[in-house]
């Protein structure tokens, strides 16, 4: 059991109670730790005390699942980095790119106009929207890091989302 596993456990075995009367406590004691875990995982920053929020309702939404036996303090935090995961993919899925403003380098990846529309056009229909832009950007020469800087993404998240891209182009041109 972690360092704080039974302490935090005690509390959600009263909150399991529906005994919320120490949640102020519990806030008091734990909130600042929860949040700097919380900061690990978001692209935003600012976004810190909106997953926090939502982490307690998940939490208490969640309760009965609990089980005593387990350490409180861990199951704590995967409700948090969940939270901070799902957030993530809605800033993501959200995040405009303005494709015309995108410096286009002479170089070209080496595929064809047509068959760049008509992945993307795939890609569209299937709604993956993080490959997308990454396709958009990737096709427009921009680099990984540019790429991860833009999005708020790893360079090894980019990398291995172009590579998994450009394997998806070279299996579709196969079959036409």
């Amino acid at each position: 059991m972690s360092y704080f596993g039974e302490d935090v456990n005690q509390y959600l075995i009263e909150f399991k109670k529906e005994d919320r009367s120490r949640f102020n406590e519990f806030y008091d004691k734990y909130h600042d730790r929860l949040l700097t875990y919380a900061v690990l995982y978001l692209v935003n920053k600012d976004l810190c005390e909106d997953v926090m929020s939502e982490s307690y309702i998940k939490m208490f939404r969640s309760i009965n699942t609990f089980k005593e036996d387990e350490d409180g303090y861990n199951w704590l935090l995967k409700i948090i980095e969940n939270t901070a995961r799902t957030r993530n993919l809605k800033e993501l899925k959200h995040k405009t790119v303005d494709i015309d403003k995108i410096y286009l380098p002479d170089q070209r990846d080496n595929y064809a106009e047509s068959d760049i529309d008509m992945f993307l056009e795939r890609v569209i229909k299937s709604k993956d929207y993080k490959n997308y832009v990454i396709a958009m950007l990737m096709f427009k020469g921009r680099k990984q890091e540019e790429i991860a800087s833009m999005l708020g993404i790893t360079k090894s998240a980019v990398c291995q989302r172009m590579s998994k891209i450009r394997a998806i182009i070279a299996n579709n041109l196969k079959k036409d």
